[in-house]
């Protein structure tokens, strides 16, 4: 009895030493790589020590056989949880079957283990023996226990595999924990193999303490070297599935890496790419080239055959353990939304939101950018402002919706008659002005009447009723000679307004240009509005 207490008391101090490793890695490691199934395996552990406790200390065959059954609740969930702690560890993922099959199997072996008293797949025979320092059970092991033997060896090997595997890749600073962990998953599968040929005392099982010294080894890394405290160590399992373009240059400038977002950016990149001038890789990419070489973090576009994105340069120095500057990364952050947000409010800061025309201020802008235009090739510009006719009455009689639908029938149909280089914008109310690059004022004068003919024939619906406007016009013209600076807009938008308020006073819904104005006599306006 006393050797049974002895080794008793080793069971416990062992089941309590893998509890308080799951209960510091809850608080400690829970988030981290691999840090949720070393906490399942260690608790898994703990349960399977007491429960182990338990059976040596009943004394009648069905006690022992409760006990055993308590016992394999957890014993098939063991390995499987090393198994997937090293796997999230090196940071690997497994197919969906797969896992799905993996925990499938320790289920199935409860089931054949709880109901074994029905069959002999798993025990072929149960005997009590009670003729020894204390009683135990006499298992002869049915099929389906070296089926889940198997698993027991397949799990615990293939951590083994992973993490010897891994030591190809990881850094110094992390070999020693890595050895550590593939030290402690030794010590279970020599306990296997000590059972499996009988080299154990007899009627002991010392699969929880070898379990126990095995998470000592774990602890101590644990402790000693935070490896489940950073990001799964590969290289590969890290900067693949990266999301950003990333290229990675040397001081020399040669390509030393990149990520798969870089290579669908640069097909060019592939592996015979490393180790070359990125000159020369990327001779066909100039403006990336210059990008990369001035190192100016500046938002740029890149074009691809599905569409534009927006890019914004990062570069990140390398550095040695001695502090020298070996290389850099250069990363791409997608900034495709911010720019198109961007330029849709800087759209919207210059869109009237009745007509969809451009405002006043913006139409200002581009109107004097093309008419500083001409100063290299010269040429005409030309300025039209008209207006709705009775205006105020259509809102009197139909309503204030009738108007606002009337001025955006009056600025689409504008707008549609128009070419794609002449500048239209609501200048206030009801009143519109266009500028017209490289049109003289003969031709403007067709243009505006051409509109006052469109405007005249369209009608919008309210009800059952149909309405019709009509528009007054002004059209003025300037020249402008090649290599001269050309005179500014606001006097010739000042005659568009004043041939306009000729065109009113004729009768409206007619085109009045500024040459008309010299030849009749026309009373002054009332006062000289500032139109530019």
């Amino acid at each position: 009895m006393g050797e049974l207490s002895i080794y008793m008391s080793a069971v416990v101090f062992s089941g309590l030493l893998s509890l308080m490793l799951s209960l510091f890695a809850v608080f400690k490691i829970r988030s981290s790589p691999g840090g949720f199934y070393f906490i399942l395996a260690a608790l898994a552990t703990a349960l399977y020590s007491f429960s182990h406790v338990f059976r040596l200390s009943a004394s009648s065959f069905e006690n022992i056989r409760f006990w055993l059954n308590v016992e394999y609740l957890f014993i098939p969930f063991i390995p499987l949880f090393i198994l997937l702690m090293c796997v999230r560890y090196v940071g690997l993922k497994i197919p969906s079957w797969l896992f799905q099959l993996l925990c499938a199997l320790p289920v199935v072996t409860i089931l054949m283990q709880q109901t074994s008293h029905l069959h002999t797949y798993f025990y072929s025979s149960v005997s009590f023996e009670n003729n020894g320092p204390f009683p135990v059970l006499n298992l002869v092991p049915g099929p389906w226990y070296y089926m889940h033997a198997f698993f027991v060896f397949f799990c615990l090997l293939s951590s083994v595999l992973i993490l010897m595997h891994q030591l190809q890749s990881v850094s110094p600073r992390y070999r020693v924990p890595t050895l550590l962990m593939a030290a402690g998953i030794c010590i279970p599968i020599l306990s296997g193999i000590l059972h499996a040929y009988n080299l154990q005392p007899a009627g002991l099982d010392l699969a929880p303490v070898f379990l126990a010294v095995s998470f000592l080894f774990h602890g101590t890394a644990l402790i000693m070297f935070p490896f489940f405290l950073v990001a799964p160590i590969a290289r590969d399992r890290v900067f693949e599935n990266m999301k950003e373009p990333v290229i990675v240059l040397n001081k020399q400038n040669m390509i030393i890496d990149y990520t798969r977002p870089m290579q669908k950016l640069l097909p060019v990149l592939n592996q015979s790419a490393i180790g070359q001038p990125v000159d020369k890789v990327l001779a066909g990419h100039q403006e990336f080239l210059k990008i990369i070489y001035q190192e100016k973090e500046e938002d740029f576009t890149w074009e691809i055959e599905n569409g534009s994105y927006h890019f914004q340069p990062r570069f990140s120095l390398i550095y040695d353990k001695n502090n020298t500057d070996i290389g850099k990364i250069i990363t791409l952050m997608d900034v495709t939304t911010r720019v198109e947000i961007e330029k849709e409010l800087k759209e919207l800061a210059t869109i009237d939101s009745l007509t969809m025309l451009l405002n006043k201020a913006a139409f200002i802008e581009q109107a004097n950018n093309a008419n500083k235009a001409l100063s290299r090739k010269g040429g005409y510009i030309s300025i039209i402002m008209f207006d709705i006719d009775y205006f105020k009455q259509v809102n009197d009689t139909f309503g204030h919706e009738a108007g606002d639908r009337a001025l955006r029938n009056v600025a689409l149909t504008a707008r549609d008659n128009l070419r794609a280089s002449d500048i239209i914008g609501r200048y206030g109310g009801e009143e519109f002005i266009i500028c017209l690059p490289d049109v003289p004022l003969k031709h403007a004068v067709r243009i505006a009447e051409n509109l006052r003919q469109k405007i005249a024939a369209s009608s919008i619906t309210i009800g059952d009723q149909s309405i019709t406007v009509t528009s007054s016009f002004g059209v003025a013209s300037t020249y402008t000679s090649a290599g001269f600076h050309p005179p500014p807009l606001c006097p010739v938008a000042e005659q568009a307004d004043k041939a306009l308020y000729k065109a009113k006073s004729r009768g409206r819904n007619c085109v009045q240009s500024n040459l008309q104005l010299a030849s009749s006599r026309r009373p002054e306006p009332e006062k000289k509005r500032n139109l530019f």
